[in-house]
This record gives structure tokens, C-alpha cells and sequence, in this order.
């Protein structure tokens, strides 16, 4: 890529002199622009696929939350009859908690 023609450059610029080391020069100088733009947009490309990962991740967690909250409202439901005070629940409610409650 780019670094393998940087290195090349120096290489023959070591060996050039005159009009061919002008040359060299101004072609390692245009390869040192377009390198610096090129990591310009590495960075932010990475930067928004981290955005876009960070997103979906709060979505995620967003939707475990909510089914969280879910189960716990339906389990704080199922186990009212318990907490009512009552000692010992009719038959049918009993088997009907217990099988909520699972």
C-alpha cells in the first residue's frame, strides 16, 4: 500500500539527486496528503461503526430491561395470594399460584 511506496520513495531518493530527487520529492509529498486523508476517513469510519455498534447494544439492553420488568410484575402477581396472610390458601387457588408461580 501506501507505506510500501513511502519506503521506496526514501530508498530512491537516497540514490536521486537533481531533477530526480525534485520528483521524488513532490510524489512523497502527494503520497503523504493522500495518506493523511486516507486516516482521516479510517477514523471516522471506525469512529461511526462504534456509534452504530453502541446503539444497537443500548437497544439490546433496552429490550432486556423491558422483559425483565415483565417477569417481575407477573411474578410479583403470582405470589400475591401468598402474601395475603392467609395460613392456608383454598385447594384451588393454592394449585393455582403454585402453578403461576412456575
Amino acid at each position: 500500500g501506501l507505506e510500501n511506496m513511502l519506503r521506496m520513495l526514501d530508498q530512491k531518493m537516497k540514490a536521486a539527486d537533481g531533477a530526480m530527487k525534485d520528483e521524488l520529492t513532490q510524489m512523497k509529498d502527494k503520497t503523504n496528503a493522500i495518506k493523511k486523508e486516507l486516516d482521516a476517513a479510517v477514523a471516522l469510519l471506525s469512529r461511526q461503526r462504534q456509534s452504530f455498534a453502541t446503539a444497537e447494544m443500548l437497544k439490546q439492553a433496552s429490550e432486556k430491561v423491558d422483559k425483565a420488568e415483565e417477569s417481575l410484575a407477573a411474578c410479583q402477581e403470582a405470589e400475591m395470594p401468598f402474601l395475603k396472610g392467609i395460613e392456608v390458601l383454598p385447594g384451588e387457588e393454592s394449585a393455582k399460584a403454585i402453578t403461576e408461580c412456575e
